[in-house]
């Protein structure tokens, strides 16, 4: 996924992971108290863009 905000004079460019959010559950931890521990990742990436690259990168996805 790939989305592009801002006006072509200083474009920022936000790149997720395609699997998006994963959650996992903790298993020795907490057990013994009967509680659960949630631990939730997600990568992404923000890179702020030249003018020149962004108006390529949107007319390319056009």
């Amino acid at each position: 996924t790939l989305a592009l905000y801002g006006d072509f004079s200083m474009a920022t460019a936000i790149g997720l992971k395609a699997n998006g959010l994963e959650i996992e559950a903790g298993r020795e931890i907490l057990m013994r108290n009967r509680q659960v521990l949630y631990v939730a990742n997600t990568r992404f990436g923000v890179v702020n863009h030249a003018p020149e690259f962004v108006g390529r990168l949107a007319k390319a996805s056009s």
